[in-house]
């Protein structure tokens, strides 16, 4: 234990003392208001840091839609879908491609479209385009592409906007009904 000297008074003091013995003045002032505000500071900064350059997993949005390889539809079956793109859009919401299989049923893709739909924030932007080939889908902005192929294998285009009001389902598989 070293001795110092107490500034009010000089009277020599245990340097583990709180407060000096002759003339009573507090020797230890702790960390003070100021040196609490800077820790607590200090954490938030370290928080928001860590943040963000944390690894992030794109294929999930705030809007809890499902990445999963397979839903229930509403009869009972499963229809199997692949997520081929996902992304948020920044007003808050999500644009989506879908890729589900040839043999998937007109009725099966549109209460896939739904289930998309529900699990949706009613206040967020919905994007969601449904195929059924996946070179129909990687040639989506090929002008050589022949159009009518495209046309057959884009099924479904989902889309609301809650600034508009718009909130549509549209089958868009032209000449498949089934």
């Amino acid at each position: 234990m070293a001795l110092i000297n107490c500034k009010e008074c000089g009277h020599e003091v245990s340097s583990s003392a709180n407060k000096c013995p002759n003339c009573g003045i507090k020797l230890k002032s702790g960390i003070g208001f100021f040196g609490w505000t800077f820790i607590v500071i200090g954490i938030f900064v370290f928080i928001a840091i860590l943040g963000s350059i944390a690894p992030r997993d794109n294929n999930k949005s705030q809007n809890n839609i499902s990445s999963t390889a397979q839903k229930e539809t509403a009869k009972g079956s499963l229809i199997k879908y692949e997520t081929l793109r996902q992304s948020n859009i920044p007003a808050g919401g999500v644009s989506m491609d879908i890729l589900v299989s040839e043999d998937a049923t007109k009725e099966e893709v549109l209460s896939l479209a739904k289930y998309f739909r529900s699990t949706c924030l009613p206040d967020h932007f919905i994007l969601v385009n449904i195929f059924d080939l996946r070179e129909a889908y990687l040639h989506r902005d090929d002008p050589n592409y022949p159009e009518e192929k495209y046309g057959k294998h884009w099924l479904v285009e989902m889309h609301r906007n809650p600034k508009t009001g718009s909130d549509e389902i549209n089958w868009v598989g032209e000449g498949r009904d089934h």
